[in-house]
């Protein structure tokens, strides 16, 4: 009896086996990278998404263009208050070349401090994305601030 039960045991260990076998390449690909399309990724560039004093509202753009054709299109962005009202937007020309990479910085001319509701739109050739971030801004940035670097509502190119 004891042989049949561990029998049993190993069909039964062996199956489970073999199913994750024939299941895992499958459960990997869908984590990988298509290198078909177009990958936008935008983030702060300070952790939290706090800015104030020293730290001007500046976002992060990469824009990885997998595609034989070139990509040229618009970043919009749009403020809201907490209340949902709108308090600033602005936008910026994108264009990456075929099979290119953009890593680009942009700066968001925020005045009033807050608690705000950043709204991000891409519209590329073959490509269109939303974004969404909260932002909180102690302040205009201090007199010894060094500039950003950022481009400010012009052609990232």
């Amino acid at each position: 009896m004891g042989t049949k039960k561990s029998n049993h045991i190993a069909t039964l260990a062996f199956s489970w086996l073999a199913l994750v076998c024939l299941l895992l390449p499958t459960a990997v690909s869908a984590f990988q990278k298509s290198k078909s399309t177009v990958e936008v990724r935008i983030k702060p560039n300070t952790p939290g998404s706090r800015f104030g004093g020293k730290k001007a509202v500046v976002y992060q753009i990469s824009v990885t263009n997998y595609l034989p054709t070139d990509q040229e299109g618009n970043l919009f962005y749009s403020i809201e208050n907490l209340q949902g009202d709108e308090v600033l937007n602005g936008g910026l020309e994108l264009r990456v070349n075929a099979r290119k990479k953009l890593n680009s910085a942009f700066e968001i001319p925020l005045k009033d401090p807050g608690q705000y509701q950043l709204k991000i739109q891409v519209q590329l050739t073959n490509y269109q994305d939303y974004f969404n971030d909260k932002i909180s801004y102690s302040g205009t940035p201090e007199k010894g601030r060094k500039p950003s670097g950022a481009v400010m509502g012009t052609a990232l190119t």
